[in-house]
């Protein structure tokens, strides 16, 4: 949807600069991923430490601030959570079920892209899948799994002041 705006034209015109970033991000996505597959608790501090940041993306016709380091942070902890699935192994067999809770958010995410086929603005209910309900339903998902205390509590709001004065 947004390759053919202006913001990607170096992206077009140098596939092999394209190609080059790509490789570099994946690889960042794997070392980070594997850090929270190391060090699970260093996610959600990480994610609060991610979403205030915005880039500025072109889609639609209209200037998106996009969460897109949030994004990033949330795939590599989904790549963290699922490539031990994959392989079989590494898997905690206490891992806690899905609740009702994480259903029904599944079902209306489905739901939503499901009745955004047939939308009369597809462009605007695509952006909100790809950019809103499937980025924050994989973060809930990752977050209802960290086992949660008072001293990662603490590192949060740690970060959360330390952006506040930073940002002040």
């Amino acid at each position: 949807q947004v390759w053919d705006t202006p913001q990607l034209h170096p992206l077009r015109n140098h596939p092999l600069y394209t190609a080059i970033g790509a490789a570099l991000a994946l690889v960042a996505l794997g070392l980070v991923a594997w850090l929270f597959a190391r060090r699970p608790r260093l996610f959600p501090v990480l994610a609060v430490i991610a979403m205030p940041f915005r880039l500025p993306i072109e889609t639609g016709g209209q200037t998106a601030n996009l969460l897109v380091p949030l994004y990033f942070v949330i795939a590599a902890g989904a790549l963290a959570w699922l490539v031990p699935r994959l392989r079989g192994g590494g898997v905690d067999p206490d891992e806690r079920p899905r609740g009702w809770l994480e259903w029904a958010l599944l079902g209306f995410v489905v739901l939503y892209a499901v009745q955004a086929t047939y939308s009369l603005d597809f462009d605007k209910a695509l952006d909100q899948v790809v950019f809103f309900y499937v980025p924050f339903a994989l973060l809930f998902m990752l977050l209802s799994r960290v086992d949660w205390d008072r001293r990662l509590l603490m590192q949060c709001f740690a970060a959360l002041v330390g952006l506040a004065i930073v940002f002040a």
